[in-house]
């Protein structure tokens, strides 16, 4: 999916703090999920989902920062 996201148009930069943001989104929902096969009770299955959709509303929203952080590093 990150690659056909990526690759509609030439890009004049490589964005690799970009692709490392979102990749990291789909590690967090992986994560999620195999931490609901790990719990044994409904009301910790709908924490971690309450918990993951609001930690990655507020990483979306302010996904400026942790790209220009990356940044520093990767480009």
């Amino acid at each position: 999916m990150l690659f056909f996201g990526t690759h509609f148009v030439p890009q004049p930069d490589p964005y690799t703090a970009e692709n490392v943001a979102i990749v990291f989104i789909y590690i967090l929902w992986a994560v999620s999920y195999w931490l609901q096969f790990k719990v044994q009770t409904y009301k910790s299955i709908v924490f971690i989902n309450v918990g993951l959709i609001v930690f990655l509303g507020f990483y979306v929203v302010f996904m400026y920062y942790p790209i220009t952080f990356l940044e520093l590093f990767l480009e």
